[in-house]
């Protein structure tokens, strides 16, 4: 009996030691986002641009809102960071936006010395509610 003890106690250890390893290792290995182009809609608004990486990161481009009527089309940003041994998960508007049927120019600047990636852009209107496309 204490024999079986021992040999399940060194798997698990072994298995617990693989997966910290694992772990550990996916934020010092990852490789982070490379320059882009992005582009996101919903029904109502659409965006397009560049996104460039390097000391975090630039997004750059224009945003439309279809409605003539009363909306705002904005665009958001997401992205994951490296710091102090895990990921934290960040979600931002990005300057600029349009309104009633126009395009205007947006952009965001995140400037890190830690890793970013999984950098994913999102456009939202408010036409009557609050409409969001899938992330781009």
């Amino acid at each position: 009996m204490a024999t079986r003890h021992r040999h399940l106690a060194a798997g698990l250890a072994s298995t617990a030691l693989a997966l910290a390893t694992v772990v550990a290792g996916s934020g010092a290995a990852g490789a982070a986002d490379s320059d882009r182009d992005w582009s996101a809609r919903n029904d109502f608004g659409s965006g397009r641009g560049r996104i460039t990486v390097g000391n975090g990161f630039t997004l750059s481009g224009s945003v439309t809102d279809k409605r003539s009527n009363p909306s705002t089309t904005y665009v958001y940003v997401s992205w994951r960071e490296w710091k102090s041994g895990g990921y934290l998960h960040f979600n931002e508007r990005a300057s600029g936006s349009a309104t009633n049927g126009t395009t205007k120019s947006v952009s965001y600047r995140r400037l890190t010395p830690n890793q970013v990636d999984s950098i994913r852009v999102t456009v939202c209107t408010s036409a009557g509610g609050w409409y969001c496309g899938s992330p781009g």
